[in-house]
């Protein structure tokens, strides 16, 4: 059992790509403020990059990125723990440096435990695997080792399955941790939880109660620098083979008596492996510039690194069912997308409505920039007028001071080597298997534009309006 162990152990955290931009945001603030907990283990955090430098250049580094001094709290603590070692991921040389460097940590230890984290992009996954098996690195004993490694896992089932081959040449599927930062939101991870103990709720997310089902991802920014990826990528593999296909795992997976790793990440698998797709139930778009209203708010083939005459979309909706038993003909509506009205993830479960035409009652999880448990229930205006009524919202929202950032609730679950929000291969597998066929029907589709500051193309209503539903939006308030 590999966890965050005794201080007479030690764990050695070696970042790939430690000078990135994954690492900057992300990956570093996490670290120090689980430090500053006093939640680490006996670690040491060593940077693996291009840049020619000391430890020392390393812990200014860092500490310039945090915004800390040397008298800022627990800041000498974390900086003890921080070393590097120049690493061209293409030379095996400065592999052999860095196992030379992890063989000296580990001297003064009984155990030591070492964490491959590859915050790198995605070409390198399979040079680095390769690398640190020329080098040594992992001798003697492998299974001492854990890999995290940050989507995209691939580009397609055919890459995906290529590097996960080349991750099983060596480790163990309980020694790899594949990310995906939406997992570890607060909330969402509340969410299985929420079903399985409150029997009012375990009893209705079925097909007899829930008329649909809506997930939306929104952002009001466009690609901004990630041009060059979103070429290669667009959004229904940015977006939805990762994050909302394994949000909807989540939320509608048959939950296991046993709420274990292993039976819930089974769970999760069967859930997305039932997922079924029409090729009539897409729309794809693509956001325009607002040239006459704001000229910052360039189109999408006039960002940098982006092709002028580009078909990659920005926007996808789409219609799912499920095989599963449980689920069957209940229609699954996703939409998301760039440069939209505004910041929005969240689940809707749509609950079918009475034969006396109130509308119906909504179950809404809110996971960004809020965070939020709504019930949407319908009252009588008074008790003189019972034909007239109005709306109430039980909501609970989260305090945001009390919200754990998704990376630290990453980093402590990979400490304690915790894979219950980590994803599976072979839901991974499966998400690729979907996304594959529908990639197969781009050539026959539209893309439609859209302009920025909107809900997206009109081809999204008319999804929904084919099927005689409308997304839950305007009519929709918390305040």
């Amino acid at each position: 059992m590999f966890t965050m162990g005794s201080s007479n152990d030690l764990t050695q955290l070696i970042i790939f790509g430690a000078t990135g931009d994954l690492s900057a945001k992300k990956i570093l603030p996490a670290l120090f403020n689980i430090s500053r907990k006093k939640h680490l283990p006996n670690l040491k955090i060593i940077g693996a990059s291009r840049r020619d430098w000391s430890d020392s250049d390393f812990s200014n580094y860092v500490k310039n990125l945090l915004k800390v001094d040397v008298s800022t709290p627990g800041w000498e603590t974390f900086s003890n723990s921080l070393q590097f070692s120049p690493v061209n991921f293409e030379k095996l040389e400065d592999y052999k440096q860095l196992k030379n460097l992890l063989v000296k940590n580990e001297q003064a230890y009984p155990q030591s435990r070492k964490i491959l984290y590859f915050a790198v992009a995605p070409e390198f996954f399979i040079p680095i695997i390769e690398s640190i098996a020329k080098a040594g690195i992992l001798e003697p004993d492998a299974n001492n080792y854990r890999v995290i490694i940050e989507k995209p896992f691939g580009n397609d089932l055919s890459s995906a399955k290529k590097l996960e081959e080349k991750l099983e040449s060596i480790f163990q599927e309980e020694q790899i941790f594949r990310i995906d930062h939406v997992l570890n939101r607060n909330a969402l991870l509340d969410i299985a939880l929420f079903r399985k103990y409150n029997s009012l709720f375990s009893q209705i997310f079925s097909k007899e109660f829930v008329d649909n089902i809506q997930v939306t991802y929104s952002e009001s920014i466009g690609v901004e620098e990630r041009g060059e990826f979103y070429e290669k990528t667009g959004a229904l593999r940015d977006m939805v083979q990762s994050h909302l296909l394994e949000v909807l795992a989540i939320v509608m997976a048959i939950l296991p008596d046993n709420l274990s790793t292993k039976n819930f990440r089974e769970a999760r698998k069967e859930l997305v492996a039932s997922l079924i797709y029409n090729p009539l139930d897409i729309v794809l778009g693509q956001y325009q510039g607002a040239e006459d209203t704001d000229p910052k708010l360039k189109a999408y083939t006039q960002e940098n690194e982006v092709d002028p005459s580009s078909n990659v979309e920005t926007f996808t909706a789409l219609k799912l069912t499920s095989s599963l038993a449980n689920w069957q003909g209940v229609p699954i509506f996703i939409r998301t997308g760039k440069r939209l009205k505004e910041k929005d993830i969240s689940v809707k479960f749509i609950f079918k409505s009475l034969p006396h035409g109130l509308k119906a009652n909504v179950l809404t999880f809110k996971l960004a920039p809020e965070t939020i448990v709504n019930l949407r229930i319908w009252n009588p205006v008074n008790l003189e007028m019972r034909s007239d009524f109005k709306a109430i919202d039980l909501k609970h929202t989260y305090d945001t001071e009390k919200q754990i950032d998704p990376y630290e609730n990453l980093l402590n679950r990979i400490f304690n080597d915790d894979q219950l929000f980590f994803v599976s291969f072979l839901e991974e597998i499966a998400s690729w298997e979907l996304i594959d066929l529908i990639r197969a029907d781009y050539p026959n589709l539209t893309l439609e534009k859209y302009l920025p500051g909107s809900l997206g193309p009109i081809g999204s209503d008319e999804l929904l309006k084919k099927y005689g539903k409308k997304w839950f939006n305007e009519d929709f308030k918390y305040d």
